[in-house]
């Protein structure tokens, strides 16, 4: 996993990074340095050489290795150490490998062998295949032609309705999960990964439970798997959907600044037709067929992969498909690419958008133990813009700071803070930073072990300090990251000479005041029938949640103003799966729902935002508060 550097640094295998001697975990990646993984040369289960290690993702690390008797190339990868704590996990392991074993389909990568190693680690020994994954086919070539989408999902409908005819659901269908292989009659996409998805979800349950998130990749979730319901094949469906769309289009069908507001869209929004999308022509079958998948109602879609994929030979029939057999794989240069399946493990092993990976990062953070740190005197010390070098900022200590020379020529100084919840339960803290004359700052506040922000601080321009206020903390490590405000074209500030102040604390328990993040279904505060709740929109973007605490007979959900915003309540009903928005009030005004009938405890949910189309409820206003209530609709 980690080997050492000439400087006597230790080098991260997974990312290349350089850590300081006696460093637990990489400074950029968050990966142990400590783990024990084969090395080249080692033999595992008596029968596959390690040749090279080629990936490590959120399920496991990837290997290139030959089978020691025939000499046959494979890819074997060794799961993590969370599925191997739990026998419960380690025979839902045994499962879903034997079930994936027998998936024999052309287009899906086929899994050989699986087991347990001597030394406890589990394993699983698959096709090895060339080729480019289709997220990196995106990435090269952008938006495609139906035609091509068409033939290449035509066959990857094909795998999935195999592998749903087994009783298997691949739950993370995505580009990653998709290689373009050369065949010959044209491209072969291989779809890899069936079952795994579950499996890690079974893995981490207990982080599931406690923190509220879940597994899965946002930009391809159907809804009900983002409310956590029971799934059939009809969520694949969706997903390939919403990969068809990104292929045609070039995006996904649903994009926000972080992964809460893509989920949120996922739930509440309908898509725009890709047709009024696409840079290319798109035709009238493809918005239809697309359209169809990507139903919020899994009746409305079409009700297996293989009618999906009988839809697409239709087209395929109609129009011709000889031109898309021909496609290359590799660019269109004519240069072959050629990257290994066991390379794409998943999108954790690169970054094309990097705050995809929020989700599982965010799980993965709660079991990461504490970071070897440098403890710090009363004021920042340089440089710490690495966790490995972070300086360590005391509660009730206001600290000096700048954010001084550029880390290089296109990159601003970042300074990253390390903070501690040392109580045994779950606290709110208050973050303060003060302003900075020449600069427009961003405060964000990290989970150990993740490099996706918990909550960010963004409401106030030039020259003006940021504040976190009331944000819940579970017992651990955190870091406050400061950095300068990314402006496009422009070169970031050299600030030698300015200082800022950077300030946080616990605060007293105040059950009256909402609690951060809350900004999906699945962080929702429970809030008590006739209970008033204070909140605030801290950021852009920023949304509030919360579901009715208790049943009611008929209710209303109302929220007060805030000034200079116009203010968006969205309700949810979740045991119809029907939502509503309300915004038919301005700025500086309240929102009130229409009458649900027969609500049930946790089955109402409210969502509260700033309308993004308003100029005027652009800016975050975190120093002001709404109130928001549950109560009896009027006439009861």
């Amino acid at each position: 996993m980690a080997d050492t550097a000439p400087d006597g640094h230790t080098r991260c295998g997974a990312c290349g990074e350089a850590n300081p001697p006696d460093s637990k975990f990489c400074g950029k990646c968050g990966v142990s340095l400590q783990r024990t993984l084969p090395q080249p040369g080692d033999i595992i289960a008596e029968r596959y050489r390690v040749v090279a290690q080629i990936g490590e993702g959120a399920m496991g690390t990837v290997y290139r290795a030959e089978h020691v008797q025939i000499s046959k190339v494979l890819a074997i990868k060794l799961l993590h150490h969370e599925v191997e704590q739990n026998p419960e996990n380690v025979a839902r392991f045994h499962r879903e490998a034997e079930a994936a074993s027998r998936l024999n389909h052309p287009n899906t990568v086929h899994v050989f062998d699986f087991g347990r190693t001597k030394s406890g680690s589990l394993y699983l020994v698959m096709e090895h295949v060339d080729g480019d994954d289709l997220g990196k086919v995106l990435e090269r070539e952008g938006a495609l032609p139906f035609g091509r989408v068409a033939y290449l999902c035509a066959q990857v409908a094909g795998s999935v309705a195999d592998a749903h005819a087994a009783g298997i659901i691949h739950r993370d269908l995505k580009p990653e999960n998709i290689v373009i292989a050369p065949g010959r009659d044209g491209e072969r996409p291989k779809v890899l990964d069936f079952g795994l998805a579950k499996l890690f979800e079974g893995a981490l349950d207990a982080q599931v439970t406690s923190s509220g998130t879940i597994v899965g990749t946002p930009y391809y979730m159907s809804p009900e798997q983002i409310q956590g319901q029971e799934l059939d094949g009809r969520s694949d469906v969706y997903a390939m959907g919403a990969i068809m769309y990104e292929c045609v289009v070039g995006e996904p069908p649903f994009d926000a600044p972080n992964p809460v507001g893509v989920l949120s869209r996922h739930l509440s929004e309908e898509p725009t037709p890709p047709s009024q999308r696409s840079p290319l022509s798109v035709p009238a079958e493809a918005d239809e067929i697309i359209m169809r998948c990507l139903a919020k109602d899994p009746e409305a879609r079409y009700q297996s992969a293989e009618e999906l994929r009988q839809d697409l030979i239709a087209y395929l029939t109609a129009v011709g498909s000889g031109d898309w057999r021909l496609s290359t794989v590799g660019n269109r240069s004519g240069k072959s690419g050629t990257r290994r399946v066991d390379e794409l493990d998943s999108m954790f092993t690169r970054k094309r958008r990097p705050w995809m990976w929020a989700s599982l990062l965010l799980l993965a953070a709660g079991g990461v133990a504490a970071w070897q740190l440098l403890s710090a005197g009363p004021s920042e010390r340089e440089p710490n813009h690495t966790v490995t070098e972070a300086t360590r900022l005391p509660q009730d200590t206001e600290m000096e700071a700048y954010l001084g020379q550029r880390l290089s020529e296109d990159s601003g100084d970042v300074d990253l803070f390390e903070i501690e919840n040392l109580d045994l339960v779950r606290r709110a803290a208050e973050i303060e930073v003060s302003a900075i004359p020449n600069m427009d700052i961003v405060v964000e506040l990290l989970p150990s072990g993740a490099d996706v922000p918990l909550v960010v601080a963004d409401s106030r321009g030039l020259g003006e300090g940021e504040r976190l206020p009331n944000v819940a903390l579970e017992p651990g490590l955190y870091f406050i990251r400061v950095r300068e405000r990314y402006v496009e074209g422009e070169l970031p500030t050299e600030n030698v000479s300015d200082e800022y102040d950077v300030r946080w604390q616990l605060l007293a328990q105040d059950e009256s005041f909402e609690r951060e993040p809350n900004d999906s279904l699945e962080l929702a505060e429970a809030l008590p029938f006739g209970v008033e709740r204070r909140a605030w929109l801290g950021w852009p973007g920023d949304v509030d949640t919360f579901c009715l605490g208790e049943d009611a007979d008929s209710v209303v959900a109302q929220v007060s103003a805030l000034a200079e915003v116009d203010l968006v309540l969205r309700v949810v009903n979740r045991r119809t799966e029907r939502s509503g928005k309300v915004d038919d009030k301005g700025v500086g005004r309240g929102e009130t729902s229409k009458p649900w009938r027969g609500a049930e405890e946790g089955a109402l949910c409210i969502e509260v935002s700033a309308d993004p189309l308003d100029e005027s409820s652009r800016a975050a206003q975190p120093d002001e508060t709404y109130g928001v209530r549950f109560i009896a609709a009027p006439g009861n």
